[in-house]
């Protein structure tokens, strides 16, 4: 049975639908991936079923709270990694799939909103893990980040007197992703970069993920085969 994965936090733009493409599409090539976008907006399934070029990569949509179970752990049981994308909002779906979840990357930009939502996101995922009776591991992603730059420092200030403050545990992955025009543009074409300095530091990213268990070593099947690359469910009830 594969991982499955959330990215999750309640800041609308904070980075969750770059981070979730940029690990996709760069495990991809070696790794069964499977990605739920869980966010009514579908800017996952919309960018991906408009052109996406790379690695074939398995895309459904759910935003249903109670459905969303149900489809992350099928689509673990046939893929290595069931990613899932959750929206910029408090909703019991991103709770459920978080609830369901074996680990949580929760993205931070620097600057203070999105700071203030990432450890507000940390406090849901260990309650979340209260609820299911189990540790539900999280890590917070440095997003767009320049880590020179005096808006990173202070985030990350903050988020240390958070920690002592709250007495919570706010771990922040060591590799980050810069701010870059090529992420930026992801959203126009179907190219993700896996080369350069972006490949460089995603790969880096996976390596330091996979040494934490978040993501698979490698595959668990024997042959790749053939995977479906298209949109294969869209749920568009309202209810979340």
């Amino acid at each position: 049975m594969g991982n499955i994965v959330t990215i999750a936090t309640s800041k609308g733009g904070g980075g969750k639908t770059a981070l979730c493409t940029l690990l996709a599409a760069n495990l991809a090539s070696r790794l069964r991936i499977s990605v739920t976008d869980a966010d009514r907006n579908a800017s996952f399934a919309t960018w991906h079923g408009l052109g996406y070029e790379g690695p074939a990569l398995t895309c459904l949509t759910e935003i249903r709270h109670i459905e969303v179970v149900d489809t992350l752990q099928a689509q673990a049981e046939s893929h290595d990694l069931a990613l899932c994308d959750t929206a910029g909002f408090e909703n019991q779906t991103a709770a459920m799939a978080i609830a369901t979840s074996d680990a949580v990357l929760i993205p931070l930009m620097a600057d203070r909103g999105t700071a203030r939502e990432a450890i507000k996101t940390c406090k849901q995922v260990i309650a979340c893990g209260k609820s299911a009776r189990r540790t539900i591991p999280y890590l917070i992603v440095p997003m767009a980040w320049n880590p020179r730059g005096l808006a990173e420092r202070a985030t990350l200030e903050e988020m240390a007197e958070a920690e002592g403050a709250l007495g919570l545990q706010l771990p922040v992955a060591r590799q980050h992703i810069s701010s870059s025009a090529e992420v930026r543009k992801m959203s126009y074409t179907g190219r993700v970069p896996t080369s350069g300095t972006i490949g460089l530091e995603i790969d880096r990213l996976i390596t330091e993920l996979t040494g934490a268990g978040i993501l698979p070593a490698k595959s668990s099947f024997p042959s790749r085969g053939p995977i479906q690359s298209d949109l294969l469910a869209t749920s568009t009830d309202a209810s979340s």
